[in-house]
């Protein structure tokens, strides 16, 4: 369906032109919309404990614990425990960045100390 007009008329040539680049960019949809991932859903801000253990791979048992314990903070509503993402997220870190690892000398001080005559 063209735009009636003189070919030579500018109007024409735009119209024209939009017509084309709107069949054009509805083809791409067309063939780009199966390989389309949806938008994964943004993480929420409070999880379970039953989540966290998931996430993190320990044992509700243990997560349950570390709250109990106060190293993982948790709020109670209900009967239900939930732990803010950037919470598990630091405690989860929180040892990552603790000590330095010693250097050799160092160890082998230790060594000589604790097993005096191990190394001759």
């Amino acid at each position: 369906m063209s735009p009636r007009g003189n070919p030579t008329d500018l109007n024409y040539v735009i119209a024209e032109n939009e017509q084309l680049m709107t069949m054009i960019a509805n083809e791409v949809v067309r063939l780009l919309e199966p390989r389309l991932r949806p938008v994964a859903e943004p993480d929420p801000e409070y999880l379970t404990l039953a989540e966290v253990a998931r996430r993190t791979s320990f044992s509700y048992d243990f997560i349950y614990d570390a709250v109990h314990d106060g190293h993982l903070p948790a709020v109670k509503k209900g009967r239900e425990w939930r732990v803010a993402l950037t919470d598990m997220r630091s405690w989860m870190d929180k040892d990552r960045a603790g000590a330095a690892r010693p250097t050799r000398s160092q160890l082998k001080d230790k060594v000589n100390r604790l097993m005096p005559g191990l190394n001759r």
